[in-house]
């Protein structure tokens, strides 16, 4: 019997070792190993997540060390986001605010200065920091006046003392009622918004007192008024109570190298209040 060789298949020609070689190289290396390639990839996230990890640890617990907190060892996301505050203050809870004399304790309060409170800033600076526009500042129309929270918190205070003194003497208040009520209202919500979860202990005794000694991590009021002489309004409070006074007479009071101080002399004069 004859046998037919099927024409689909024939030998191939041997190829030179050296081509072969090259081939069997260009092969092995554009190939895709699944099993190193997820082993890697694999090896290196478990690497990033207990790096993150680690690092979110560390964080946590320099936060929660006091002694963290003293020397400043905050992140930038802890700052105020106007003056860039943070707690790198302590205060340690007494009664600094309490005198057996009368009249040193009235006089302490009356001496609290809130001028600076009052700052003026830019309409640009306001709109980065998602503010509202105030009303314009009198040296500059680019500007507008705005008052520090914290400085109205300290002027209700001041009011609200001067209206417990004075009715406790049967002498009229400085302000009316309408605005001591507004005034509490305003510290109520700022206690609110504070939410301070700080444990007070309570002293033994009938009369208990509270958190006598203790220390707080506070914002370092200095640092605030710093600020806000970098932002001043040339503002001072004077003629409190004369209702009928030009109020851009407490706008005079520009510091030594403001860049107001021409445009307060051509108004007022010898009347400056330059310091």
């Amino acid at each position: 019997m004859s046998t037919v060789k099927d024409p689909s298949y024939h030998q191939l020609p041997e190829k030179d070792s050296s081509e072969s070689a090259e081939e069997e190289y260009l092969i092995e290396s554009n190939r895709v190993r699944p099993s190193k390639v997820v082993g890697k990839s694999t090896l290196f996230y478990a690497i990033l997540l207990v790096s993150s990890l680690l690092s979110n640890l560390f964080l946590i617990v320099q936060l929660s060390n006091p002694a963290s907190r003293r020397n400043g060892a905050q992140s930038d996301e802890m700052r105020t986001p106007f003056a860039g505050l943070v707690r790198d203050t302590e205060m340690v809870l007494e009664k600094t605010y309490v005198f057996e004399n009368e009249t040193e304790h009235n006089e302490f309060w009356e001496n609290i200065n809130v001028d600076a409170g009052l700052v003026a800033l830019s309409d640009e600076w306001v709109r980065e920091h998602g503010l509202q526009l105030g009303q314009r500042f009198p040296w500059d129309d680019t500007k507008g006046i705005y008052v520090l929270e914290g400085f109205h918190s300290m002027h209700c205070l001041k009011s609200i003392h001067d209206a417990l003194t004075k009715l406790k003497a049967k002498r009229r208040p400085i302000y009316t009622w309408d605005h001591i009520m507004h005034c509490m209202d305003s510290i109520r919500k700022n206690i609110m918004c504070e939410a301070s979860d700080l444990p007070l202990y309570s002293t033994p005794g009938e009369d208990p007192e509270l958190g006598i000694g203790e220390v707080k991590q506070c914002r370092s009021w200095e640092a605030l008024t710093a600020w806000s002489h970098e932002h001043t309004a040339c503002y001072r409070l004077i003629n409190e109570t004369d209702a009928h006074m030009d109020r851009l007479e407490r706008y005079k009071f520009c510091p030594e190298g403001s860049p107001y101080i021409e445009r307060v002399r051509e108004v007022f004069g010898d009347r400056t209040g330059v310091e």
